[in-house]
Formats: C-alpha cells, structure tokens, sequence
C-alpha cells in the first residue's frame, strides 16, 4: 500500500509576509504611479480630442486630424531613433552616468526639433499661401509645437528609466491640466483652429517637461533602483 504524501499548504499569513516585503512594496506602488501616469496621460488626451471636436468646424477639425496623424508618424521614428534605444541603453550601460548620457539625450532632441521644425515651416507655409489655409495653419502647428511635445514624451520616459515614476506622474498631471485649460479657454473664447489648438498642446508639453525636471538625476540612486543586468 502506497503512502501518499501530506500537502502542507502555506499559512496564509506567512504566505502574505512573503509577499509584502519591502521590495515588493516598492514594485507595487510603482505599477500603481505607472498606470496612474498612463490613465491621466490618455484621459487627458481624450478629453481634448473630445473638445477639439466640439468646438472645430468640420474643416479645421478634419485638417488638425490629418496634421495630428502626421505627428504620430514622425513620433514612431521618433521613438524608433531616440525613446526605444535610450530605455535599453541607458538603463544598462549607462546606468552609473545616466546624468550625462540623459543631457546627451537632449541635446540630440534639441537636433531632432531644428531639423523637422526646419523642414515642415517651409512646407505648411507654401501649403498656406498656395490657398489652402486650413491644412496650411494644421501643418505649421505641427512643425511648431511637435518638438515640445516629443520633448515632454522624452522627459517622461527619462524618469521611467530612472525608476522615478511619481515624476513623471507630476509632468502628466501638470500637461493634463494645462492643455485641458488653455483648449476649453479657446473654445470659450471662439479661438479655437488647428494652429492654436497645436500652440495650446505644444505650451502644455513645455510647461509640464519644466515641471518634471525640478529636481535631477541622482546617478547612486539610480544605480541602486535599476536591477543589475545578467550574463
């Protein structure tokens, strides 16, 4: 006759003092920021759209809708060139320097602003003048303000590597807010166009990436929070 072995299950509140260890803490309040970041980040973006609707004419709003697509094109090469590479990288090899790999970083968004601002003026400009003033306003709106809004993407994810979500949370709340307020501001005030709607996002992104940049990078910490990589 077989004896078959006696399954001890775990006391429950051992097994809770597992998990709750400081550690996990940690990890657990950073998926709440994370997806916090994320809701009020869409939210945000929804409700403008939602304004933008409300308040364009079918015109304007269908030459914002055409600009926009535009700008999430140029933000996947965008991502693809700059964002993507600098998550692996910087939380890797530049894990001990991440201050300075980081103002490298910017600098190069800084290239990044002149070269397509640079490109896309001309281009909404001639669209402009050839009479086309709705697509011509959407694509000048674009070639100004995309850089401050790829800019402010870059901060955020800047404190994703540095295992600084709250910061980054800060930056969303405050981008929320302010595009919020100055749209339905246009709105009210019957100012609302594809280029002043790109100038209200665009002021945002600004505003939001200076509020998330208050304090620095502290390479100890950073090296610290970030787990160490393995061969």
């Amino acid at each position: 006759m077989k004896v078959r072995p006696i399954i001890e299950f775990p006391n429950p509140g051992q097994l809770l003092k597992r998990l709750v260890t400081p550690q996990n803490r940690i990890r657990f309040r950073k998926l709440i920021l994370a997806v916090g970041d994320q809701l009020v980040f869409s939210g945000s973006n929804f409700l403008v759209s939602v304004l933008l609707a409300r308040g364009m004419t079918y015109d304007d709003y269908g030459g914002f809708t055409y600009a926009y697509s535009l700008f999430l094109l140029l933000a996947n090469f965008h991502n693809a060139l700059l964002l993507e590479p600098f998550t692996i990288v910087g939380s890797s090899q530049h894990r001990f320097s991440l201050r300075t790999y980081t103002q490298r970083i910017a600098r190069l968004q800084v290239y990044w602003t002149l070269i397509t601002s640079g490109l896309g003026l001309p281009v909404g400009l001639g669209i402009w003048l050839a009479g086309d003033a709705i697509l011509g306003q959407a694509l000048l709106g674009l070639s100004l303000a995309q850089g401050a809004m790829l800019y402010f993407w870059y901060v955020r994810r800047k404190w994703y590597v540095a295992q600084h979500i709250d910061r980054a949370l800060i930056g969303t709340v405050v981008y929320a807010a302010v595009q919020l307020i100055l749209v339905f501001g246009l709105q009210r005030i019957g100012a609302l166009t594809p280029l002043s709607a790109f100038a209200a996002i665009g002021v945002a992104g600004l505003v939001a990436a200076g509020a998330a940049q208050v304090s620095k990078i502290d390479d100890d910490s950073v090296a610290a929070a970030l787990p160490m990589p393995q061969v």
